[in-house]
């Protein structure tokens, strides 16, 4: 039985080592592995179903965890965003800690420049408008083609979402800034 599997082995390794690969399959030529945005466009133009999955990428984004990259609890997309928002208004109150991850924000102790909810809150959306600016990056803007134009109208409507709920939160009030720009 141990004879049968060296010899097993033996054939195995030496299959691997005839097969191995050659000194010029290794080296690449630059460039030769990337596409262009030309030949993205054309891609996205022979096949724009495709493209449907970077948009159910930018819906995914909306509830997924842990999308810019840190490991907080309390971080599963737009949902504890609109919690978080919730609870620095004066509607909704909670009488426990307990195991509650946003009870800084009810009493006002996670309001700051440099809090793990602060951070949040301004990385999710950018991170999300990141990936709708990948989606009209890939397609062309002067499309014929219907399906595009709809991917191209989400992620814009996305985006102008994620900009809009980051002006409620960061922009200065209206009087008196009428003029300045939002974020």
């Amino acid at each position: 039985m141990k004879i049968r599997r060296i010899v097993i082995l033996g054939l195995v390794s030496a299959s691997l080592v005839l097969s191995s690969c050659t000194e010029d399959q290794l080296t690449a030529e630059p460039g030769g592995s990337s596409v262009t945005q030309d030949q993205n466009k054309d891609l996205v133009e022979k096949y724009p179903e495709k493209v449907a999955t970077l948009i159910n990428g930018i819906y995914a984004s909306l509830t997924s965890r842990n999308l810019t990259g840190s490991d907080d609890h309390m971080e599963f997309g737009l949902p504890s965003i609109l919690l978080m928002t919730e609870l620095m208004g004066q509607d909704m109150v909670q009488v426990d800690r307990g195991y509650n991850w946003f009870w800084p924000m009810q009493i006002f102790n996670a309001i700051g420049d440099n809090t793990i909810y602060t951070r949040y809150m301004w990385r999710l959306p950018y991170a999300v408008v990141d990936k709708c600016n990948e989606v009209l990056r890939t397609i062309d803007p002067e499309t014929t083609n219907d399906d595009l134009k709809a991917y191209i109208g989400q992620a814009k409507a996305v985006r102008a979402f994620m900009y809009w709920n980051l002006v409620q939160m960061y922009q200065h009030t209206y009087k008196g800034h009428e003029s300045d720009p939002a974020v």
